[in-house]
Formats: structure tokens, sequence, C-alpha cells
């Protein structure tokens, strides 16, 4: 489940990339038809798992975090987050 779902176009100029992370699909999902409908770039984790490996590949512009995830929840992970300096400023 920590497997970035990604079943967009590949990554066009411009398109803003928004990552986000919540262990719930169905709400994934609406949220995800919701942004492609205005032409967000959708990538996608089931938990934080796999979330800094995922920030190194995927790039993205914008998080959308969950706060009760499995394993670490989101606060957990929002607190790493802003200690890392290179990614520390990316918004959430």
């Amino acid at each position: 489940m920590n497997e970035t779902k990604d079943n967009t176009a590949r990554s066009e100029p411009g398109r803003v990339k928004v990552l986000i992370v919540d262990d719930d699909q169905r709400l994934q999902d609406v949220v995800r038809e919701f942004l492609e409908n205005y032409n967000y770039e959708i990538h996608s984790l089931g938990s934080g798992s796999g979330l800094m490996s995922a920030l190194e590949e995927i790039g993205p512009d914008i998080l959308l975090l969950d706060v009760m995830l499995p394993g670490d929840d989101g606060f957990t992970l929002l607190r790493d987050l802003r200690a890392d300096r290179a990614r520390g400023r990316l918004p959430v």
C-alpha cells in the first residue's frame, strides 16, 4: 500500500504536481478526480512509509497529507519533513 499510484500522463512543463498521502483509497480517488479536472498532475501513497523517496522521485509542488495514517501519523511525517533542509519548505 506504500507504492505510488501514477495513472496520469507524464510530467508536462507548467503542470502542478500534487502528492496525496492518505490510506483511504476512495478519498484519494475523489481528490484525484477533482484536481485532474483542473489539470493538476496527481500522485498518491497509501501510507507515509515511502514518503521521502516519493518526494525525491516525484518532486511535488504540494503535499496533501492525512493526519491518521498507518505507522507514522501525519504530524510525525510533517515534523520530519520540516526538519529536512532540502524539502522543509514544501507546502503541506
